[in-house]
């Protein structure tokens, strides 16, 4: 059984598992709260962030109507589509580059799903958090929890995951999971993790796994935790936190 983690609710703690584990539906909100700190200079406390704009659907399963920018990563000509939404421009692809820079113990800084390149191609690449801060191209960030939650805010409500979510690839499981709906070509997909705690790569077609550049402060004995946002079956954001050491998840980049 794996274990369950602590989670903020509002930023409170309350009892979270794995993707897949937890019933709650937890829809989780920044406040500014001291228990976080963030390395993201577009971090900001609740009281002077803007209102969030509603995003406008545009994708159904026979038509693409979507406005996409293009982001070329001069780094390895590499080309990404890119969305106005939530008042920021995102990724709408998950980051593919190639960090290879070897750490301290050895492990590189990024991989593909299960060592197959395949899944590199489809899915992008999973990245160790520090790894993760270094490879958006310059211009771009890493995203904050607050950055995560506006993105949901503006597809609709706070249990609007499922419009975010990709119309393919996600397989059926014990909670029926199911394809998203992609109301705005945003494309979660669902790409796994590397969990070292839980015996490596695992969740491939079940679970989306994306680092924030939120370190958690909760606990002096997990420091070396950092959140990360998971998307599932649940229709709502989950925000938990895992080693930044250990752990490799997907990217999205947001523009300064």
């Amino acid at each position: 059984m794996r274990f369950l983690k602590s989670l903020f609710v509002l930023l409170v703690p309350v009892m979270f598992a794995a993707c897949g584990d937890d019933d709650s539906n937890n829809f989780i909100k920044g406040d500014g709260s001291t228990d976080i700190e963030s390395s993201s200079s577009a971090r900001l406390s609740s009281s002077s962030r803007k209102e969030v704009p509603p995003a406008v659907p545009c994708r159904t399963d026979s038509t693409d109507d979507c406005v996409y920018g293009t982001l070329v990563d001069e780094r390895d000509g590499q080309v990404y589509k890119t969305l106005d939404i939530a008042g920021y421009t995102w990724m709408a692809e998950n980051l593919n580059y190639a960090y290879l820079e070897l750490f301290d113990d050895g492990d590189t800084g990024s991989v593909c799903f299960n060592h197959d390149p395949e899944y590199c191609e489809k899915y992008g690449r999973l990245y160790r958090w520090e790894a993760a801060m270094a490879s958006c191209p310059s211009g771009w960030h890493v995203p904050d929890t607050l950055e995560w939650r506006d993105l949901v805010i503006s597809a609709g409500t706070s249990r609007s995951v499922p419009k975010l979510r990709s119309s393919y690839d996600w397989a059926p499981d014990y909670h029926g999971t199911k394809n998203g709906t992609d109301d705005f070509g945003f494309t979660i997909l669902p790409a796994g993790a590397y969990r070292d705690e839980y015996g490596g790569f695992e969740d491939v077609n079940s679970c989306a796994y994306y680092w924030t550049s939120v370190r958690y402060l909760g606990n002096p004995f997990e420091r070396d935790q950092v959140n990360n946002v998971v998307f599932d079956y649940r229709s709502d954001l989950i925000v938990g936190y895992g080693p930044r050491t250990i752990n490799m998840h997907s990217v999205r980049c947001v523009k300064d």
